[in-house]
């Protein structure tokens, strides 16, 4: 009698459409029951990564085929001047977008994102005779002067004498001594960050602070080259400041694995993301403690 009646009892639950007794998942069913329909990767709008469904199972969504994948999206890292190799100028930083590398010093040209030094002629420098500088640190002769007109002074030729200056007096460099002669002045600085011409006038010690994104800082503050310091922001979390091994750069280091003993489930990664923790046999489900019931 008691046996016929467990029979029934069985009967009776299949009939009511709580599955089949074989090979049946019987949190899912629960969940289900509930009324928790997982979503699917389009439906939740990621394109790459291990994320949840919605109702605590994890969905692979692809992976990226270039850039990382944050918060389930595949993104494009751009790259910092310094990475590109570039110090001036407006280059594309890999991702077609253009990056502010910075300006050259007054003396200095940006040709293909590098500060050069582009001699002067005598042309140019609307000069017609003696030695004159190039700007470079090269020399010009711009040709002699001849009657009537038989001295140079300042780059023009003229009737009236000129007096050689040849004293630096603050002046690096090879520096015109007003008249047809070139003066060779000290090319070191009196300051260890400054160089000859480095703030943008010719043959005088100066420095052209860096900034930023020239070094390709985003956090905390750095040296400016100069003597001084650059405050280069801070960052949004989950970022931090070095955060992803880069000194003064915003950056998250995620977690590898999940928690030690879990089974199943995800887990946040700690940068946006989550972490897949495994998947549970077929006649188990993941509980709320990450283990398969």
């Amino acid at each position: 009698m008691r046996s016929s009646r467990r029979l029934a009892f069985v009967a009776a639950m299949v009939g009511v459409g709580c599955g089949s007794i074989l090979g049946v998942d019987f949190d899912n069913a629960k969940l289900r029951d509930a009324g928790c329909v997982g979503k699917s990767c389009q439906e939740r709008g990621f394109t790459c990564g291990a994320q949840d469904d919605t109702c605590g199972q994890a969905i692979e969504c692809g992976a990226c085929t270039y850039g990382p994948c944050v918060s389930g999206q595949c993104q494009c890292v751009g790259k910092t001047c310094p990475e590109i190799g570039a110090k001036c100028g407006m280059p594309d930083d890999g991702c077609k977008r253009t990056i502010d590398c910075g300006a050259c010093a007054a003396s200095l040209t940006c040709v293909s994102a590098k500060c050069i030094c582009i001699p002067k002629s005598c042309m140019a420098q609307a000069i017609e005779c003696g030695m004159q500088p190039d700007g470079c640190g090269g020399t010009y002769f711009c040709g002699a002067c001849m009657p009537p007109n038989p001295y140079c002074k300042a780059g023009k030729c003229g009737k009236t004498p000129c007096t050689p200056d040849t004293t630096c007096n603050g002046r690096c460099g090879s520096v015109s001594d007003g008249c047809s002669g070139i003066v060779n002045c000290p090319t070191t600085c009196p300051n260890a960050w400054e160089t000859c011409g480095g703030g943008g006038v010719a043959n005088v010690c100066g420095c052209t602070p860096t900034t930023c994104i020239q070094q390709g800082k985003n956090c905390d503050t750095i040296p400016d080259g100069c003597n001084g310091t650059l405050n280069c922001g801070s960052c949004t979390m989950p970022n931090t400041c070095g955060g992803g091994g880069n000194s003064n750069v915003c950056g998250c280091t995620p977690l590898s694995k999940c928690p030690q003993g879990f089974e199943c489930g995800t887990w946040p990664d700690g940068c946006g993301n989550v972490i897949n923790c495994g998947t549970c046999p077929i006649n188990k489900s993941c509980d709320n403690m990450h283990k398969c019931d």
